[in-house]
Protein backbone atom coordinates (compact mmCIF):
# COMPACT_ATOMS: atom_id res chain seq x y z
CA UNK A 1 0.00 0.00 0.00
CA UNK A 2 1.33 3.70 -0.49
CA UNK A 3 0.02 7.25 -0.19
CA UNK A 4 1.66 10.10 -2.05
CA UNK A 5 0.87 13.69 -1.41
CA UNK A 6 3.33 16.84 -2.31
CA UNK A 7 6.96 15.90 -0.89
CA UNK A 8 5.75 12.73 0.89
CA UNK A 9 5.78 9.19 -0.32
CA UNK A 10 4.01 6.45 2.51
CA UNK A 11 4.20 2.55 2.41
CA UNK A 12 3.10 -0.07 4.30
CA UNK A 13 4.06 -3.76 3.14
CA UNK A 14 2.32 -6.90 5.12
CA UNK A 15 2.48 -10.73 4.47
CA UNK A 16 0.70 -12.85 6.97
CA UNK A 17 1.11 -16.38 5.49
CA UNK A 18 0.27 -20.08 7.12
CA UNK A 19 0.21 -23.40 5.36
CA UNK A 20 3.82 -23.91 4.22
CA UNK A 21 5.11 -24.10 8.09
CA UNK A 22 4.09 -22.30 10.88
CA UNK A 23 2.41 -19.04 10.39
CA UNK A 24 4.21 -15.81 10.34
CA UNK A 25 3.40 -12.12 10.06
CA UNK A 26 6.05 -9.56 8.07
CA UNK A 27 6.29 -5.93 7.54
CA UNK A 28 8.15 -3.29 6.39
CA UNK A 29 6.32 0.79 6.74
CA UNK A 30 7.94 3.97 6.27
CA UNK A 31 8.27 7.16 4.61
CA UNK A 32 10.42 9.18 2.27
CA UNK A 33 10.41 12.90 2.31
CA UNK A 34 11.85 14.75 -0.62
CA UNK A 35 13.18 18.25 -0.93
CA UNK A 36 13.17 19.26 -4.50
CA UNK A 37 15.84 21.49 -5.60
CA UNK A 38 18.38 21.26 -3.35
CA UNK A 39 21.09 23.60 -2.82
CA UNK A 40 19.38 26.06 -5.99
CA UNK A 41 20.32 23.06 -8.13
CA UNK A 42 18.40 20.39 -10.19
CA UNK A 43 18.88 17.79 -7.44
CA UNK A 44 16.32 16.42 -4.96
CA UNK A 45 17.11 15.14 -1.07
CA UNK A 46 14.93 12.41 -0.38
CA UNK A 47 14.96 11.43 3.41
CA UNK A 48 13.78 8.09 4.36
CA UNK A 49 12.70 6.17 7.46
CA UNK A 50 11.31 2.61 7.37
CA UNK A 51 10.46 -0.15 10.53
CA UNK A 52 11.24 -3.77 9.45
CA UNK A 53 9.46 -6.71 11.19
CA UNK A 54 9.15 -10.53 10.89
CA UNK A 55 7.98 -12.40 13.58
CA UNK A 56 9.64 -15.95 12.63
CA UNK A 57 12.05 -17.24 15.09
CA UNK A 58 14.13 -19.83 13.48
CA UNK A 59 17.68 -19.90 12.19
CA UNK A 60 16.62 -20.29 8.77
CA UNK A 61 14.74 -17.33 8.34
CA UNK A 62 17.67 -15.04 10.45
CA UNK A 63 20.04 -16.14 8.36
CA UNK A 64 18.16 -15.58 4.92
CA UNK A 65 15.80 -12.08 6.21
CA UNK A 66 17.62 -11.29 9.52
CA UNK A 67 15.53 -7.94 9.99
CA UNK A 68 13.21 -8.98 12.82
CA UNK A 69 12.98 -5.63 14.23
CA UNK A 70 14.77 -3.41 12.72
CA UNK A 71 14.86 0.16 11.79
CA UNK A 72 16.39 2.00 8.27
CA UNK A 73 17.17 5.80 8.00
CA UNK A 74 18.89 6.99 4.95
CA UNK A 75 18.94 9.70 2.35
CA UNK A 76 18.68 9.53 -1.48
CA UNK A 77 20.33 12.21 -3.56
CA UNK A 78 19.17 12.04 -7.21
CA UNK A 79 20.53 14.96 -9.20
CA UNK A 80 17.91 14.85 -12.01
CA UNK A 81 20.79 15.48 -14.68
CA UNK A 82 20.98 13.53 -18.08
CA UNK A 83 23.46 11.07 -16.59
CA UNK A 84 20.71 9.98 -14.04
CA UNK A 85 23.34 10.26 -11.53
CA UNK A 86 21.70 8.29 -7.97
CA UNK A 87 23.41 8.08 -4.52
CA UNK A 88 21.82 6.04 -1.80
CA UNK A 89 23.36 5.86 1.48
CA UNK A 90 21.73 5.06 4.61
CA UNK A 91 22.38 2.12 8.45
CA UNK A 92 19.64 -0.17 9.18
CA UNK A 93 19.67 -1.28 12.62
CA UNK A 94 18.94 -3.90 15.01
CA UNK A 95 16.91 -3.25 18.05
CA UNK A 96 17.66 -6.41 19.49
CA UNK A 97 21.55 -6.19 19.48
CA UNK A 98 24.12 -3.85 18.67
CA UNK A 99 24.54 -4.70 15.48
CA UNK A 100 24.19 -1.81 12.57
CA UNK A 101 24.70 -2.27 8.50
CA UNK A 102 25.91 0.94 7.13
CA UNK A 103 25.83 1.20 3.42
CA UNK A 104 26.48 3.37 -0.08
CA UNK A 105 25.09 2.85 -3.12
CA UNK A 106 25.35 5.30 -6.63
CA UNK A 107 24.92 4.74 -10.04
CA UNK A 108 25.59 6.35 -13.08
CA UNK A 109 24.78 6.36 -16.24
CA UNK A 110 27.77 6.53 -18.73
CA UNK A 111 26.21 5.90 -22.27
CA UNK A 112 22.56 4.80 -23.38
CA UNK A 113 22.35 1.71 -21.79
CA UNK A 114 25.64 1.39 -19.19
CA UNK A 115 26.14 2.30 -16.43
CA UNK A 116 28.68 2.61 -13.25
CA UNK A 117 27.27 1.49 -10.21
CA UNK A 118 28.94 1.73 -6.63
CA UNK A 119 27.91 -0.15 -3.93
CA UNK A 120 30.25 -0.09 -0.22
CA UNK A 121 28.57 -2.04 2.62
CA UNK A 122 30.06 -2.02 6.27
CA UNK A 123 28.51 -4.07 9.60
CA UNK A 124 28.97 -2.62 13.01
CA UNK A 125 28.61 -4.95 16.11
CA UNK A 126 27.77 -8.31 15.02
CA UNK A 127 28.22 -10.88 17.61
CA UNK A 128 29.56 -14.12 17.19
CA UNK A 129 26.40 -16.12 18.11
CA UNK A 130 24.38 -14.40 15.33
CA UNK A 131 22.86 -17.25 13.25
CA UNK A 132 24.10 -14.83 10.66
CA UNK A 133 27.20 -13.62 11.38
CA UNK A 134 29.02 -16.28 9.41
CA UNK A 135 27.13 -15.39 6.20
CA UNK A 136 27.91 -11.61 6.49
CA UNK A 137 30.74 -9.97 5.34
CA UNK A 138 31.57 -7.36 7.64
CA UNK A 139 32.36 -4.77 4.77
CA UNK A 140 32.27 -5.23 1.26
CA UNK A 141 33.12 -2.49 -1.65
CA UNK A 142 32.22 -3.51 -5.31
CA UNK A 143 32.70 -0.97 -8.20
CA UNK A 144 31.44 -2.22 -11.85
CA UNK A 145 29.47 -1.36 -15.51
CA UNK A 146 25.80 -3.17 -16.35
CA UNK A 147 24.38 -2.89 -19.95
CA UNK A 148 20.62 -2.25 -19.20
CA UNK A 149 19.52 -3.23 -22.29
CA UNK A 150 20.75 -6.88 -21.26
CA UNK A 151 20.69 -6.61 -17.48
CA UNK A 152 23.68 -7.85 -17.17
CA UNK A 153 27.21 -7.01 -15.73
CA UNK A 154 29.67 -6.18 -18.30
CA UNK A 155 33.10 -5.52 -16.13
CA UNK A 156 33.18 -5.80 -12.49
CA UNK A 157 36.34 -3.26 -11.72
CA UNK A 158 36.73 -4.14 -8.14
CA UNK A 159 35.89 -5.83 -4.99
CA UNK A 160 36.94 -6.06 -1.93
CA UNK A 161 35.47 -8.18 1.26
CA UNK A 162 36.70 -8.99 4.40
CA UNK A 163 40.18 -8.01 3.72
CA UNK A 164 40.51 -9.06 0.35
CA UNK A 165 40.82 -6.89 -3.03
CA UNK A 166 40.11 -8.65 -6.17
CA UNK A 167 41.14 -6.90 -9.35
CA UNK A 168 39.72 -8.55 -13.05
CA UNK A 169 42.70 -9.33 -14.92
CA UNK A 170 41.97 -8.56 -18.64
Amino acid sequence: MQWTKYGWLWKLEIISRDGHGDRFTALAGGFEYTFVGVFNTAADLGLLAEYLYDDRDDEIKRATAPFEDDVFIGARLTFNDAQSTELLAGLIIDTDSDTTLWFLEGSRRLRENWTLDLEVRAFNGISSDDPSSASTKTTSFSLHFHDTSEEAQILHLYRYQQGHFSVPSF
